[in-house]
């Protein structure tokens, strides 16, 4: 009994330091949770925060940015035209009939076809091509340079939207607050004129229009505050989309209405340039792509010149075991020339249509 006695106080002291760690942990836990959620849900954001964020999801700029990549592996391929192009080709036929052989034909003896016993033919080969001038490699290289800055440009100009539209509907939504307060104040001031008002009426200094204006004050007051409401909401799920945010995600706006006012300086000494405007780069990088193909089709009648060469393996036997035993092989290179002569007027038709393509670019740049 005594063993007992001393043996029971430690057990009980176990317990207790298991139940002050367990509640320890759960406390922390708890806290931790609890800091996570207040950090996720309440975020307070400037301006700037709102443009670098907006820059970095908004899928208008990613996609604008895939758009440039896209180009430059057109680009690429395009180009690739320029280098050798080799293939290889193997090919195996099988006579069951035989095979057609010449026979003669050297020295001014006329030639003879006879059939051979020769049942299967087999040929390997490895084929080079290089372009050394052709209108339409010459065209992509020529408008290599132009798509690069289309691109880029495009993908400023989806930027600079970006910023524009995250920038207004950001102060679109500091407005609608300050409306908001503004409003606050003026029915805190309608109702004490209303208590006036009708305390005026109970006593009989005035008579009851004065009590019903100032209801009617209040009653309009309190209509504008819940439209603010409502639309303070939808400013905010607009800023949210133009940001690319997800709509549960709530956070608070942050600003210094004395610093903007100290950034908000025009130089009235600056005149207007148009070239400075990305639309109308953009325009003007147009127009220079519609130009490399008005040349393209200009010189389009001019033949397309490659040179060519060739190494090929044959292979003959009358039984498929032995094909491959011996080889005769031949080779050779050459010139390929390729002039159009006549195509229907479709060359003259689609230099009248680049043309006149120019010419509506102009007018967009006038316009």
């Amino acid at each position: 009994m005594r063993f007992q006695k001393d043996a029971q106080p430690p057990s009980m002291k176990n317990k207790c330091r298991l139940l002050l760690t367990l509640f320890s942990i759960l406390y922390a836990s708890a806290t931790l949770l609890a800091q996570t959620a207040a950090d996720t849900s309440n975020k307070v954001l400037t301006l700037k925060q709102c443009v670098e964020f907006a820059l970095k999801n908004q899928p208008v700029v990613r996609q604008a940015a895939i758009d440039e990549a896209i180009n430059e592996k057109n680009i690429s391929v395009s180009l690739s035209a320029w280098l050798p192009q080799v293939t290889s080709s193997g090919v195996y036929d099988y006579y069951f009939k035989g095979s057609p052989v010449t026979s003669g034909g050297t020295g001014g003896s006329t030639a003879t076809t006879t059939q051979s016993n020769i049942n299967n033919l087999s040929t390997l080969g490895l084929q080079a091509n290089q372009v050394i001038y052709n209108n339409d490699v010459l065209q992509a290289a020529k408008a290599a340079k132009y798509s690069r800055q289309y691109y880029k440009q495009n993908t400023a100009s989806s930027q600079i939207n970006v910023v524009s539209d995250v920038s207004k509907a950001f102060f679109d939504v500091l407005l609608s607050k300050r409306q908001l307060e503004i409003l606050n104040e003026d029915i805190v001031r309608l109702q004490r004129s209303l208590k006036d008002a009708y305390t005026r009426y109970q006593a009989g200094v005035v008579d009851k229009t004065d009590y019903k204006q100032a209801t009617i004050s209040l009653n309009n007051s309190l209509a504008s505050r819940k439209q603010t409401e409502e639309a303070i909401k939808s400013k905010i799920a607009y800023l949210k989309q133009i940001m690319g945010l997800g709509a549960e995600q709530n956070f608070t706006l942050s600003y210094d209405s004395s610093k903007y006012e100290s950034e908000a300086s025009i130089d009235t000494n600056q005149r207007l340039d148009a070239n400075n405007r990305i639309e109308y780069q953009l325009l003007q990088t147009q127009k220079n792509l519609q130009n490399v193909n008005v040349n393209y089709y200009k010189w389009g009648f001019l033949p397309s010149l490659k040179a060519t060469g060739a190494y090929n393996l044959v292979y003959l036997s009358h039984g498929f075991s032995n094909l491959y035993n011996n080889s005769f092989p031949n080779g050779y290179v050459g010139l390929t020339l390729d002039l159009p002569i006549f195509e229907g007027g479709k060359r003259l038709h689609n230099l009248s249509k680049a043309r006149l393509e120019v010419d509506r670019a102009d007018l967009d740049i006038v316009n």
